[in-house]
């Protein structure tokens, strides 16, 4: 594994990472950080409320609807002067870091398959670039999911 090459997969990589972050900065932090958890949230709580199938969707559906008020209130407050330029900030780091798990789930996906012929093909041109061996040896899912292992 060695020097810096510009392949395919270095391409989709960092084309990801930019799409991600500029759509953190289109939409803001608040945006963002609630468009990944509200999902999460309101089936949590549906599951961990409900105690059949109709009280899980009812529950589910309160919940994301209350979450969606919450931020459309915070995102109209980030509207202010000051406030909206750090939302954009943030929310362009918080993008950022979404691109980076996606890739690291890439990642996971390839630790999966690398011994396909694709699995294989695709290892090398990783192996081919620095930057793509740092993210692919720096695998935070992977590095937390070996802790459930």
């Amino acid at each position: 594994m060695g020097g810096q090459e510009i392949n395919i997969v270095f391409i989709v990589v960092v084309i990801t990472l930019a799409l991600y972050s500029l759509r953190g900065l289109r939409d803001g932090f608040i945006k963002t950080i609630f468009g990944m958890c509200t999902l999460f949230v309101a089936i949590g709580a549906g599951f961990l409320l409900g105690s059949d199938l109709r009280a899980v969707v009812t529950i589910f559906i309160i919940t994301w609807l209350a979450l969606w008020c919450v931020c459309f209130a915070l995102n109209l407050m980030a509207k202010l002067p000051i406030l909206d330029g750090l939302n954009k900030t943030a929310g362009l780091l918080v993008g950022l870091l979404r691109g980076f798990v996606t890739v690291w789930a890439w990642g996971l996906v390839l630790r999966i398959f690398v011994f396909t012929e694709i699995g294989k093909e695709i290892y090398v041109l990783v192996g081919r670039s620095r930057f793509l061996v740092v993210l692919y040896e720096n695998n935070l899912l992977y590095e937390i999911g070996k802790g459930f292992m």
